[in-house]
Formats: C-alpha cells, structure tokens, sequence
C-alpha cells in the first residue's frame, strides 16, 4: 500500500472516530520510500479514552502492516520535539 492509500485510510478512521482532540503523524522509513517493516505512526491527544479508541481502530485496519504506534500528550510532545526530530507529517484532515 502506498503512503498516499495509508493517509486516506488514517483518514477515515478519524472522521470515523469523532475524535476532534488528536492529531495523527506518520514518520520514520516508510515515509523515505526506503525499505520499511513496519508503520510509524504518532498519536499526539489530550483526551486519553479517545486515544486508546483510535489506536485499536488503526491496529485492527492496518494490522498487515504493522503498525507501531507512539502516543503522547500535547504536553509531552512540546517537551520532547517529537515531531521535529522525527520530521513527522501531519495527517490532513
């Protein structure tokens, strides 16, 4: 699958979660077109219950594959530049 059919899927689990207070990165090899085993994604949120929701729904629709999942708090994010370290790209919404 192509990174482009990952985002449109991402995608849809989030319209699909109702979850206004998340934000869904995609980082790490599979973004450099370079040989990946796996999907880095990153869940930033600030509402705990709507996290734990979303990552089983991105598990579940993404188990081939396998996704490995980073979730912090927006607090969390800020003290560590995840993002910016990472060069992780938002999913648009």
């Amino acid at each position: 699958m192509e990174v482009t059919n990952i985002n449109v899927k991402l995608i849809e689990i989030i319209k699909n979660s109702n979850s206004q207070n998340l934000q869904i990165y995609l980082f790490g090899s599979y973004l450099t077109g370079s040989y990946y085993e796996d999907i880095d994604i990153l869940i930033i949120y600030g509402d705990y219950d709507a996290m734990k929701s979303i990552k089983k729904k991105i598990n579940h629709e993404l188990t081939e594959f396998f996704p490995h999942i980073t979730c912090l708090t927006f607090e969390e994010e800020i003290e560590l530049s995840f993002i910016k370290k990472s060069n992780a790209k938002k999913i648009a919404i």
